[in-house]
């Protein structure tokens, strides 16, 4: 066994005794087995739950199946390393940013991300201005693209990751996954800066125009 058989050998030790993935495996009609070939050869530990007509048998392969809905009862107090989403529609995005819980996905998504748990989705299926739905040859009203892509951008300020595949195999294969709660922009207001609560040179922070005026005021008056 060579040196690098070894190396190979403790990297995917290692990825197995991690905190487990939980997929959200929702109903799709193309690419299931090329993005189930791709989450297979991270060698993660994953934990599955299915919605709709997703199709069941392909995935099982992948780790520990959820066969009711008491996963969900159970989400905020099992260590999952992140949430997978590979196939978000448009329906499911509009129900988590509207509030909508009739969904079972939707109220797991709710949920983790109030307790920090990262949540990654691939938006190939729902975004009409994917390079997927181009290649197709799909051509959506320019109204409509706008207004999914709003939705979207609403579920990303919420602290869901939308990312390629590519970009979602690097996060599940790098050491530490970061966490949602560090991508959420922060809003500095007049009385943090009175109060000394935060520093206003924080790495992604953004100003309120009362935070900005203030301090425009303070700098003049020096």
């Amino acid at each position: 066994m060579t040196e690098k058989d070894i190396e190979r050998i403790v990297a995917l030790t290692l990825q197995r005794l991690r905190p487990p993935t939980l997929l959200l495996i929702s109903e799709a009609q193309e690419y299931q087995k090329i993005i189930h070939a791709r989450l297979e050869a991270c060698h993660c530990v994953y934990h599955l739950a299915f919605e709709g007509g997703a199709e069941e048998a392909l995935w099982h392969s992948l780790g520990n199946v959820h066969e009711d809905e008491g996963w969900l009862r159970t989400l905020s107090s099992v260590p999952y390393r992140a949430m997978v989403i590979p196939f978000l529609s448009y329906a499911l995005a509009a129900d988590v940013v509207n509030g909508v819980m009739h969904r079972s996905f939707a109220k797991a998504i709710h949920q983790a991300l109030s307790c920090g748990l990262p949540v990654f989705a691939l938006p190939y299926y729902c975004d009409p201005d994917s390079e997927i739905n181009r290649l197709k040859g799909n051509s959506a009203h320019p109204g409509y693209v706008k207004h999914v892509q709003a939705t979207l951008l609403a579920l990303k300020n919420m602290g869901v990751t939308l990312c390629s595949l590519d970009e979602l195999i690097a996060n599940l294969m790098g050491s530490e996954i970061p966490d949602a709660r560090e991508s959420v922009r922060r809003y500095i207001t007049v009385n943090d800066i009175i109060n000394k609560k935060v520093k206003t040179d924080i790495p992604g922070a953004l100003l309120t125009d009362a935070a900005s005026d203030y301090l425009k005021n303070q700098k003049k008056n020096t």
